[in-house]
């Protein structure tokens, strides 16, 4: 009676295949397709045997139930013999090893999609943190004030800022302008206030007297009064806003401009070129 692997290497032989073409489709050694085909798979556990012959039945395009069954019942118990044993455990360790390279490709496409997924979430947090902060330093500087007043100011100024009666402010003096008129107001006598927008230095005479050398901090605010005159100097010109008595000029120049000898009087304010 023709044996089981003979079966199969005849059914091998008839479509033309050769036991490379069954390693590469099956991904099993080819020591143990021959071995399928002579019928020597000994001291192998039924699994595996399984296992073999149910990849190559499907591989020849036949039915695995017709041939595991009469495989199995093919076999009978041998006594275990060193070089048998040796050539089962090498068997074995071929087809683990032919398994791990198998499933090898799909690990490393598992792990490479968890990098993948990794950085995508990183630079999600990262934009959600990015936005938060923008958004913040937006808010607060919404709701902080143009200018810290220190000192005690009188009711007038507070409630011009503090209410919708604000004058509004001058556009950004250009240094070509010698003399901007101001308004003619009861008040007798001229007060320059100043709000410093960033560091500045400050020197102010009023009416020829010294009232003020020296810097003028971010966020502060300082005031002077005079009958007739003010005289300013000032290191960082569009760093300061004005105030004169009622009226608001909003920068005498632009970042880090030195303008010296302003002149401020409560009709005008002249700028040297």
């Amino acid at each position: 009676m023709e044996s089981i692997g003979a079966r199969l290497k005849k059914v091998r032989l008839a479509k033309g295949l050769t036991l490379e073409d069954a390693r590469k489709e099956t991904h099993t050694h080819i020591s143990i397709l021959k071995a399928i085909e002579e019928d020597s798979l000994i001291n192998i556990s039924p699994i595996y045997i399984r296992s073999f012959l149910k990849n190559y039945c499907k591989f020849l395009g036949e039915d695995p139930a017709q041939y595991i069954t009469d495989y199995r019942e093919s076999q009978t118990p041998q006594v275990a013999n060193p070089r048998h044993e040796g050539k089962t455990l090498s068997l074995l360790k071929d087809a683990s090893v032919n398994m791990a390279l198998k499933l090898k490709p799909r690990l490393k496409i598992k792990v490479f999609g968890g990098i993948l997924v990794g950085i995508a979430a990183a630079i999600i947090l990262f934009t959600l943190i990015k936005t938060a902060v923008v958004r913040v330093s937006i808010f607060f500087h919404r709701i902080r004030p143009a200018a810290t007043i220190t000192g005690k100011p009188d009711r007038k100024e507070l409630s011009q800022a503090t209410t919708g009666n604000k004058p509004a402010l001058a556009s950004t003096i250009s240094a070509k302008e010698r003399q901007i008129p101001l308004a003619v107001t009861a008040t007798s006598g001229v007060k320059l206030t100043i709000y410093a927008r960033d560091n500045c230095l400050v020197e102010v005479k009023s009416d020829g007297k010294m009232m003020f050398r020296g810097k003028l901090k971010k966020g502060r605010s300082e005031s002077w009064p005079a009958k007739e005159k003010i005289e300013l100097s000032l290191s960082n010109a569009g760093a300061v806003d004005l105030q004169i008595n009622s009226k608001h000029i909003n920068r005498l120049g632009t970042k880090g401009q030195s303008l010296k000898n302003i002149i401020i009087t409560k009709d005008s304010l002249i700028v040297p070129r």
